[in-house]
């Protein structure tokens, strides 16, 4: 697992007027490294599991052991949920939504522009901080929020799916450029999506339902590596000894 910024394919000024520079250096280079570096410092109990996806362990974050279940919460969720965020950033917009995406939502709210009132209502009733997500679930696509860094891919999300569109709602996200107007940064995130990543996931959530693996699965082994890890805190031997040759 390497510390390091997410290399923004632009520059930190190409979103403005809608997201300023200051904000994106600020959130880029400080708070998502912040979260790396908390994750980092969390798993170093447990080293065998910086191998793993920080999704894979946030979607499996009751059968970890106790003592980091807290600090993977908080700080792999930071880190997953800031990197679906800058993936999803594009300058030069708005831009438009794939036909076959924009089809599907119209069908699910209504409409597109249901679509947007829904996800912007969401956004804005969420209180305090968290994010406001488009879910792609087993059964349909729904809208939601989750707390804090939590994601839909936790066990205990009140929507758990696959994010396909997510939004900051901490002010560190917006503060700078639009203060304390959530409304205002809500609707100026429409000018940055980029559309096509977002379609992107959702073909790919939708081949993941098919095959019935929308959402990680522990494997057998892992499962028993955690078992072990909960009752002993250390990897067993015999991995131990596989790690050094």
């Amino acid at each position: 697992m390497r510390i390091a910024e997410y290399p923004l394919p632009f520059a930190e000024d190409a979103l403005e007027p809608f997201m300023d520079a200051r904000t994106l250096f600020q959130h880029n280079r400080k708070f998502f490294v912040g979260y790396q570096t908390q994750l980092q410092a969390a798993l170093n109990h447990f080293p065998i599991l910086r191998e793993w996806p920080e999704e894979y362990l946030i979607a499996h974050i009751r059968a970890l052991p106790g003592g980091i279940r807290r600090a993977v919460r908080n700080n792999g969720g930071g880190v997953v949920n800031h990197r679906h965020f800058y993936s999803v950033l594009r300058p030069g917009g708005p831009h438009p939504i794939p036909q076959p995406l924009a089809d599907v939502l119209a069908h699910r709210f209504g409409s597109l522009m249901r679509f947007k009132e829904e996800f912007a209502s969401v956004a804005a009733g969420r209180f305090g901080v968290g994010w406001c997500w488009l879910i792609l679930t087993e059964e349909e696509i729904y809208v939601g929020s989750t707390i804090n860094q939590d994601n839909p891919l936790m066990p205990h999300a009140d929507i758990r799916g696959v994010p396909l569109l997510g939004l900051d709602l901490w002010e560190h996200a917006y503060f700078l450029c639009h203060e304390n107007r959530r409304p205002s940064y809500i609707q100026a995130f429409w000018n940055v999506i980029d559309w096509d990543v977002v379609y992107a996931r959702y073909l790919h959530g939708l081949e993941l339902r098919a095959q019935h693996a929308l959402l990680p699965v522990l494997t057998e082994a892992d499962s028993q590596l955690l078992e072990h890890l909960r009752k002993h805190g250390s990897v067993p031997e015999a991995e131990q000894e596989g790690e050094d040759t």
